[in-house]
């Protein structure tokens, strides 16, 4: 088995939910806010992971029916240990099913979907629409999180010196491939293709909050230690991975190291984009009237608030190397 897919999802996330807890947590909120959830709905928790939102809104709201659904078996059990710790005996029921298949939910059965970071991993993002869409009830709602990775923002030979690089247009081409290949869910799809996908599946009323986001950090003297080539998702290839299927190892290793002297030290900016995605099936004047009222308090109390920090991060990390 390929080296991207060693790791099993609940070993991936456990150490990020213990080191962002405080982060996870006030996501889930967003996510929960824009959902719209109230007193003795039916809500699924789409790709639930180690149950972030499914448990959060569980305890937030009387008598919720909480579906939780992931495929990963080692996430499931993780859950089941949550449940019987918290001795939930009624109300939340936990699904082993892939969202991008057939979920096995009767039609217009869901009043919300609730989702955080799962359908940027799934290939086909129509065939995920396609069934959230057919399991929610009319007038009912989805509000999802997924985030646009740097395909389009960040490229490694953008910091390199083209005239003392070998082969630099070779290797140009084929950093181009990695990053546009339809077969890999994180940069096969950006907002527009997201809302023309749910346009598809039939929601209605769709809103879709691009908020973006700036990372800053130094790259280490053994380049190993900066994850740039060798981050480790679950079922996703990682980047030294995909450069494989088109060089040999002999050139990648070469290419290895001349982005690991020419990058040593050096800091950089660079950013992808977040996205809080809320949409109607079939919805009432008064749905939508609700959901306007809510997008605005939420683009007052966090997007406004969010861009502004974002000009005062880049105003102060100005000195940071564009090269």
């Amino acid at each position: 088995m390929e080296e991207g897919y060693k790791e099993s999802w609940k070993n991936w996330l456990k150490p990020i939910y213990d080191e962002y807890k405080t982060y996870l947590d006030k996501l889930a909120d967003r996510i929960i806010f824009l959902g719209r959830i109230k007193d003795n709905l039916t809500v699924v928790d789409a790709g639930t992971g180690l149950g972030l939102i499914g448990f959060r809104v569980f305890k937030k709201f009387k008598n919720l029916n909480v579906i939780a659904i992931d495929k990963d078996k080692e996430c499931l059990n993780y859950c089941r240990e949550i449940i019987e710790k918290n001795n939930i005996r009624e109300n939340y029921k936990l699904i082993d099913a892939a969202i991008d298949e057939k979920i096995p939910l009767e039609d217009c059965s869901a009043d919300r979907i609730l989702e955080r970071a799962v359908t940027m991993y799934c290939v086909n993002k129509q065939n995920v629409l396609n069934e959230y869409y057919r399991i929610l009830k009319k007038d009912s709602q989805i509000s999802l999180f997924d985030v646009i990775f740097c395909d389009k923002t960040f490229r490694i030979y953008d910091y390199l010196n083209p005239k003392t690089t070998k082969n630099f247009e070779f290797y140009k081409a084929v950093e181009d491939k990695v990053r546009n290949e339809f077969y890999d869910p994180l940069t096969n799809f950006d907002e527009k293709t997201l809302k023309n996908d749910l346009k598809s599946a039939g929601f209605k009323n769709i809103c879709i909050f691009k908020i973006k986001n700036y990372e800053f950090w130094r790259c280490s003297e053994k380049l190993e230690d900066t994850n740039l080539f060798y981050y480790g998702l679950p079922h996703v290839f990682s980047l030294n991975e995909k450069f494989l299927k088109y060089m040999t190892d002999e050139q990648f290793k070469i290419y290895y190291n001349e982005v690991e002297k020419q990058l040593k030290n050096k800091k950089i900016k660079y950013y992808g984009f977040r996205l809080f995605i809320t949409a109607l099936k079939t919805p009432s004047f008064i749905s939508i009237i609700k959901l306007f009222f809510t997008r605005l308090r939420f683009w007052f109390s966090y997007v406004l608030v969010k861009r502004l920090r974002n000009s005062i991060v880049c105003l102060f990390q100005s000195g940071y190397d564009n090269f």
